[in-house]
């Protein structure tokens, strides 16, 4: 009869470790936060659909977030004599008629939703514009840092236009202002004052 041969056991971790002193210990991991996130979610098809008031009351909010925005970054910025001097408000007039000015509109429009684009599919989507007057308008906004003009390799060579950061930031800041137009315009089409419908004298 063969013997058994007895292997030592295998020491346990606080065994093979050492006494534990805490001095080796992980810190606690915080407790995860089952706080719900704040997400813009899609309304569920079941829900009634919001008033048109109720649009109403969140841009209203949405408007006096955004002064209050401004006016936290005019405070904070006195250094630039550019945002806070007596001349700001002409110069808000003079960048809105040379930055959106004919034509200008179009091609914000165009390139937010296309991306990129070459001259002449530009021209052709836009429509009712003359190469010379796109190209001047193209190469003002080249300068004004809004839209980017590459040169792509080719044969022959190709140039496509596309939205710089910039651009695409003045276009995104845009967005809630033709939105809520678009909402007030719709709003007033529609005319009668059926208890759901806001009169125009309350936008």
């Amino acid at each position: 009869m063969s013997k058994r041969t007895h292997l030592p056991r295998a020491r346990g971790r606080a065994e093979a470790e050492g006494p534990d002193d805490g001095s080796s210990r992980s810190p606690p991991r915080e407790p995860r936060s089952t706080a719900p996130r704040r997400r813009f979610a899609a309304a569920s098809p079941r829900d009634p659909p919001p008033s048109p008031g109720s649009y109403l009351k969140e841009f209203h909010e949405f408007a006096r977030a955004t002064s209050a925005f401004s006016k936290s970054v005019t405070d904070r910025a006195r250094d630039l004599e550019a945002l806070t001097d007596d001349s700001s408000a002409l110069e808000n007039v003079e960048l809105a008629r040379r930055i959106f000015g004919k034509w200008s509109l179009e091609i914000f429009t165009a390139l937010f939703s296309r991306k990129a684009m070459r001259f002449q599919e530009m021209r052709n989507s836009i429509g009712g514009v003359s190469a010379q007057v796109l190209s001047q308008r193209l190469h003002a906004l080249v300068e004004e840092g809004l839209v980017r003009r590459t040169v792509v390799a080719s044969t022959p060579p190709q140039v496509t236009y596309s939205l710089t950061r910039h651009g695409t930031t003045v276009a995104h800041l845009g967005e809630p202002v033709f939105l809520y137009l678009r909402l007030t315009h719709k709003m007033r089409k529609a005319g009668a004052n059926d208890g759901t419908v806001v009169p125009a004298t309350e936008l």
